[in-house]
């Protein structure tokens, strides 16, 4: 179970798979980056697979960011249904 993430100018991408053996690494690494750099955007076009963990991470996430605006674009089908399920529709829009 592998992501990558890789910031290109105020996006951060993930790349490959969020779950629960990884998702404490991904919170250390992105939180890191969005700490230290202008981040405002999410692109998850890249991830192939997602379980509940990566909600629980984008959740931290929007916490770091302390009320500023974080965008989550290309959320794809299963991440979207999770969302969905959660009724967190109106945080992840």
């Amino acid at each position: 179970m592998f992501c990558k993430l890789i910031k290109n100018d105020n996006t951060l991408t993930f790349n490959g798979e969020i779950v629960y053996s990884n998702v404490m690494d991904l919170l250390k690494e992105a939180k890191s980056i969005i700490t230290s750099s202008n981040v405002d955007t999410l692109d998850l076009s890249n991830l192939e697979h997602v379980d509940s963990s990566a909600i629980a991470l984008f959740l931290e996430l929007i916490k770091i960011k302390q009320g500023r605006q974080l965008k989550f674009i290309n959320k794809g089908l299963q991440l979207t249904k999770l969302i969905d399920v959660s009724g967190l529709n109106k945080i992840f829009n």
